[in-house]
Order: structure tokens, then C-alpha cells, then sequence
């Protein structure tokens, strides 16, 4: 017994050991994570051309307007537009056609129309679009079983589709081959996008479509509609065909952030290699807000507020593609309608516009930018980041021995195990659930250390308690940040990048050090034993409720749940810190994070402070929140698919900027207890 005892007490210096290690294991793969995000420093701009199609439908010469907005768009640094699978709508939208039901068809001719037929018409507006249009339309209804004929009015040649006109309007039709034309006359890039609507599963129709944008120049896929095309299960199940034919034509694939992604896109990312980039959509709700601006200073404001979220959207989360929406807003009180397009137009290229401020950042922005990272792993990587895995289960094991020391081996043993299966049934699970634990471990340990060497140091008197607040501080943030470095030497690769996985727990790394840091202070804190440490809790159990109790109760409630709130990205945040956010964005180039130096920083260094000086029990508690900055540096590099350096940057900010308000109110507070006691003290004497 005395033996495991010795080896328990040995323990701890042997998993820092193990630490340490995984340490400089984790070197080599955060370089290679640095090296891999700097791959890819193109940028495109992207504009969705169905939906200036739409615009000119309200405007008096439509195909003069898309003329014209297409050269605007080069000049304002928006060189590609998205281009969909066509439709009859679309064409008829495009002014390429015009449609009829037959009834319509009937009243058009003077004929009466068959009483047992819903046929649709069409007309093209002239031979050029016939001669384009007619064989593509012919063949796409034909493979959908769908008959047609040739039919005709007034001079102008057309076709008579065996299908109603709500039918006939959802088919799928390939890419419209005179707006590819047009496109690439005026110089526009050209991204497509496809869908997985036609069932089943067509391989010669989709390399037919996919050669037809190849042949126009089209470097990059985006994927239309809640699935990707070939998606299915079983025999139907076409992601690997789908993924060839883009192999072939050398296609890349963008993949929309904040939205639902389509299913199987992972597989589909995974069949590219990973040929693969992040898009960055400002959607047909953000324009129509855009559209709604009365004055010029609000569309200005606008234009200011888009051009920041496109830049931080580039810097901040590695998006190498914007793709721009537009809608017109109907005001049905001034009876007119606006479209948002010059001011996406100044967003881009006007004063403060993204283009100049993603330039300045070190991006180049163009045609056909937008490409894949360049990742190619060594083998070596794989024993790298076993010793990784190794060092997390000892930061855990570490943490675990603070509060049960004598079984501190045990967890060592159970941990070592527990990763050796769980690598062999689910490698990824094991990663994500090591990067949780060494998260917490690494910003609960960082506490924990520091209230033993504040207890340590309270036994002696010194004459600069704020220098030794400022070395606690300086030690606890290189111990939570341990956590940071194994999170991303554990979670490494594209697939983080491309936020196809990504780190889970985030509100479990938020609220449990600040749960185990609290446990800690009750009852590990002192030097208690196991039968004291039951004693006191009972205590503590059966204390009087009071007001007080229930007051401190709700006020600290409603703190935590505020702060679990803004923690991820599902929490609101107000008109008043955005603006605030953005100026700090654009005074500094990178946001710190406000729970870490507005709360989390200042809070330690008071609370550490008030603890050594003034030898305050319950400072302790003040000082539990400073949990929150520390946890906050490591939550930073949970954000895998932001730059690394970026992420840096920001806890580097975050801890300079704590660091000065915490000395500012620990001077304020000296001179608050100054002044009392030379003024209150004798008044109340």
C-alpha cells in the first residue's frame, strides 16, 4: 500500500513530463496548420445572376440593365457570377422565350385549344434563341420521358411540351448556353451551381453539364438545394460518380458556412481530396435590408456594415468565396421599388470597401481566386500525434489527482485504456473528446495552481503584491494554454478547416471550470480529509436560507446563464457592442474578446490581488471568475477554421488589453480604500 502511495505522489511529475512532450509533438502540426492556411490567400466575389435576372423584370429594357450591371460588377470588383441549372422560368426571365398555358396558347392563336390537353407553349423571342435553346430543350424533356413538338405563332418558331406549365417549369435544363456566351464576352468568371434534382441519377446528362461550364471557363462548384448531386442510398448512391466527373473537369467545391449544409457533402468534399473552400453567403434577406435604406446615410451605413462582415468573414473564419444575393423592396407606401445592387457595389469597392481592406490584409481578390488549401501531411504526423494523445489523457489525469491524489495512477491506467479502445472502434470521437478534456483540464489547472501558490504566499508579507498578481497572471495563462496547443495538435486537418468537423462542447468548456474551480474552493482548497470535507458540506447543506442567500443566488444565476448565452455561436448580441466590435476590428485589425478582457482578465488580476494583500476569504470567490478569461484564451482555438495566427493575435490583445484594466482597477481601488479610510473611517469613529 505505502508502495502505490510512493507511486501516486511520483505520478504528477511524470504526466507534466508526458505534457511536455505532447508539447513539442504539437509543434511540427500547428507549423503545418499555419502553412496550410497561408495556401490559399485568394478571394472571389460571386454574384448570383438569377437574381439580377429577377431585378430586370421590373425594369423598363431588362436585357439593356443586365448589360450594364455586368460591366458595373467588373468595375467594382465582383468578376464571377453564379450560374444555375436553367429552367423555363428562368429562360422566359432571361428573355429567351416567352410561355404559355394552353389556354393562353388558345386565346393567343384565336383556336380553341384541346379540352383533354394541359400542354405548355413556348415561343423564342428570335432564331438565335431557337437555334441555342430548342435542341437543349428537346433533349432534356425527351430524357425526361416528356414529348414535344415543334409549334409556332406569328412568325416565330416554338415548341408544344406534353406537361402543364407548373410541370414543366420545374424541370431542369442543364445551363443556359447563350448567358454562358454573354458571360464570357464580357470577361465574368463563372461558378455553377447544381443540384441533385434530376432522379434518378443521370452520369452522361451531369458530364454533359458539367463539361458545357468547363468549356466556359467554371473552376468551382456549389452545391443547390439540401442535397449534393448523386446523393442517395445503397445502388442509388452516386456521390463517387458525381465526384469523378468534378475530378475530371478539375472542379473545386465551395461549401456554404451558417447554413444547413447539404447531406453528403462531407463525402463528396472527401472524394475531392479535399478540393474544397468555404463560401460566405449575404443572402437574399441581408439585400432586401440593404434595399430598405431611405437615405443616403443609411445606405451608407449599410454599405459599411456589409463591408465589414465580408472582410471579417475572409480574415477571421478563412472564407475564400462571397457569394452576393440581391432582392428589390417594394414599398407599397411610396409606391416604389429599390434594389440593393449599388450599394453591394460600394460595400465591395467603394470608400472602406472590402476589396482595398482584404487586399491590405495580404488576399488577392479576382476571377476564378477561390481554391483549395494545400495540405499534404507526412506520415510522420500520425506518431505525432499519438504523443498528443498521450499527453492529453496526463493533462486530464493531472487534473483528476487534485482532487483524488490517491488514485491519480488508477486514472492514469483507466484513461490509457479507455484511448487505446476507443481509437480502434472511433479514432474521431477520441480526438474531440480529448481536445474537451484537455480544454477544461488545461483552464481549470491554471486555477487551481494558482490559488495554491496564492495560499503559499499569503503566509509571508511582500511589498509588491501587484507584481506577484502580474506573475500568477503570466503563469496561469501559460498553463491554460496548454490546453490550446493540444486542441489543435489534436484536431488537425482539412476537415477542420472546412468546418466539415469541428470541435464540440463548447458550453461544456465554458461552465466547467468555472463548476471545478468552484468544487475546488469549497472543499480541496484547505487541507481537509475525507470525513472533514463530508462535514462541511453537510454544513454548508444545512445552513439557514436567507434573503441574502437568495438574492446573491439569482443575481450569480442570472450571470451564468448571460455568460453561457454568449458562449458559441448561438448568442445575440447588441447594435451597441457590434459597433463597438467593428471598432475595434478596424482600429487594431483583430477583435479581442470581450468576456476575456473586459471580465475574465481584470477579474483574476483584482481577485488574485485583494486575496495576497488583504488576506480577504471571500476575494477567493471574486477570483473564481477569472476563470472565465482563462477559458475564453483556450475557447479562441476551438474555432478551427479560423487562422491560427488570427487566433493569437486576439488572446495576445485580450491579455494585454485585461491586463491594463485589472491594474487600472486595483489603482482605483487603492485609492477608494485611501479615501475611506481618511474621510469615512473618522466619521464613523
Amino acid at each position: 500500500m505505502e508502495r502505490f502511495a510512493k507511486v501516486n505522489r511520483a505520478l504528477p511529475k511524470v504526466l507534466w513530463a508526458l505534457v511536455a512532450l505532447a508539447l513539442l509533438a504539437s509543434v511540427p502540426l500547428v507549423s503545418d496548420r499555419i502553412r496550410t492556411e497561408k495556401s490559399s490567400q485568394k478571394v472571389e466575389f460571386v454574384m448570383d445572376y438569377r437574381d439580377v435576372l429577377e431585378l430586370s423584370a421590373y425594369k423598363p429594357d431588362p436585357q439593356a440593365f443586365v448589360n450594364e450591371q455586368l460591366d458595373t460588377m467588373n468595375k467594382s470588383g465582383i468578376h464571377s457570377v453564379a450560374i444555375y441549372e436553367t429552367t423555363l422560368s428562368e429562360l422566359q426571365l432571361a428573355r429567351r422565350l416567352d410561355m404559355f398555358t394552353a389556354k393562353e396558347a388558345a386565346t393567343l392563336t384565336g383556336k380553341p385549344g384541346e379540352a383533354n390537353r394541359n400542354d405548355t407553349f413556348v415561343l423564342f423571342t428570335d432564331e438565335t434563341a431557337r437555334g441555342k435553346l430548342q435542341p437543349m430543350i428537346e433533349q432534356e424533356f425527351a430524357e425526361l420521358g416528356i414529348a414535344t413538338e415543334p409549334w409556332s405563332y406569328d412568325g416565330r418558331s416554338g415548341l408544344r411540351i406534353a406537361a402543364s406549365e407548373d410541370e414543366a417549369q420545374l424541370k431542369v435544363l442543364g445551363p443556359d448556353p447563350i448567358a454562358l456566351e454573354q458571360l464570357q464576352a464580357k470577361g465574368m468568371g463563372i461558378v455553377a451551381r447544381i443540384s441533385n434534382r434530376h432522379k434518378p441519377y443521370d452520369e452522361a446528362k451531369m458530364d454533359r453539364y458539367l463539361g458545357m461550364f468547363a468549356a466556359a471557363g467554371t473552376k468551382n462548384v456549389i452545391v443547390e438545394g439540401d442535397f449534393v448531386p448523386g446523393y442517395g442510398t445503397g445502388e442509388n448512391n452516386h456521390i463517387s460518380d458525381f465526384a469523378s466527373l468534378m475530378n475530371k473537369y478539375k472542379l473545386g467545391l465551395g461549401i456554404v458556412e451558417l447554413i444547413k449544409a447539404p447531406a453528403g457533402i462531407s463525402t463528396l468534399a472527401e472524394k475531392l481530396d479535399y478540393n474544397a473552400f468555404r463560401v460566405h453567403s449575404f443572402t437574399e434577406a441581408d439585400a432586401e435590408k440593404m434595399s430598405m435604406a431611405q437615405t443616403k446615410e443609411q445606405s451608407d451605413d449599410r454599405a459599411r456594415e456589409a463591408a465589414d462582415r465580408f472582410v471579417l468573414a475572409v480574415k477571421d473564419r478563412n472564407i475564400r468565396l462571397v457569394f452576393l444575393n440581391a432582392r428589390v423592396y417594394k414599398n407599397n407606401e411610396k409606391a416604389s421599388m429599390t434594389d440593393p445592387l449599388n450599394t453591394i457595389y460600394e460595400s465591395i469597392k467603394g470608400k472602406d470597401g472590402a476589396a482595398p481592406r482584404i487586399q491590405d490584409a495580404g488576399y488577392v481578390t479576382g476571377q476564378g481566386s477561390a481554391h483549395r488549401f494545400d495540405y499534404t501531411p507526412s506520415g510522420w504526423h500520425k506518431h505525432l500525434h499519438y504523443l498528443v494523445i498521450l499527453g492529453s489523457v496526463a493533462l486530464i489525469v493531472l487534473l483528476l489527482s487534485y482532487f483524488f491524489p490517491n488514485l491519480t495512477l488508477w486514472f492514469l491506467i483507466l484513461g490509457l485504456l479507455g484511448s487505446i479502445g476507443l481509437r480502434v472502434l472511433h479514432p474521431l470521437m477520441l480526438d474531440k473528446m480529448l481536445a474537451l478534456g484537455a480544454g477544461l483540464s488545461s483552464a481549470s489547472i491554471a486555477m487551481i495552481l494558482t490559488a495554491r501558490k496564492i495560499q503559499s504566499r499569503m503566509e509571508k508579507e511582500s511589498q509588491s503584491y501587484v507584481g506577484q498578481t502580474v506573475n500568477l497572471f503570466i503563469q496561469a495563462t501559460l498553463v491554460s494554454l496548454i490546453g490550446a496547443v493540444l486542441i489543435v495538435g489534436l484536431l488537425n486537418g482539412l476537415t477542420y478547416s472546412l468546418l466539415l468537423q469541428q470541435f464540440f462542447g463548447v458550453k461544456m468548456l465554458g461552465m466547467f471550470p468555472l463548476v471545478i474551480f468552484g468544487l475546488y474552493l469549497l472543499l480541496f482548497h484547505e487541507s481537509l480529509g475525507t470525513t472533514e470535507k463530508i462535514r462541511k458540506l453537510r454544513r454548508i447543506l444545512s445552513s439557514p436560507v436567507t434573503v441574502f442567500f437568495i438574492v446573491a443566488a439569482a443575481v450569480l444565476g442570472g450571470v451564468l446563464y448571460y455568460y453561457m448565452s454568449r458562449t458559441g455561436n448561438s448568442g445575440t448580441v447588441s447594435p451597441l457592442e457590434m459597433k463597438f466590435r467593428s471598432l475595434l476590428e478596424n482600429g487594431i485589425g483583430v477583435r479581442p474578446r470581450t468576456k476575456e478582457f473586459l471580465i475574465g482578465h481584470p477579474i483574476f488580476i483584482l481577485g488574485a490581488y485583494l486575496v495576497l494583500k488583504y488576506r480577504y476569504k471571500y476575494a477567493e470567490w471574486v477570483f473564481l471568475f477569472g476563470v472565465i478569461g482563462q477559458v475564453d484564451m483556450v475557447g479562441t482555438f476551438t474555432h478551427l477554421h479560423s487562422p491560427i495566427i488570427m487566433s493569437a493575435e486576439r488572446d495576445g490583445y485580450g491579455l494585454l488589453f485585461g491586463a491594463v484594466i485589472g491594474l487600472i482597477l486595483i489603482g482605483i481601488w487603492n485609492l477608494f480604500t485611501r479615501g475611506w479610510k481618511r474621510w469615512a473611517e473618522p466619521f464613523y469613529k
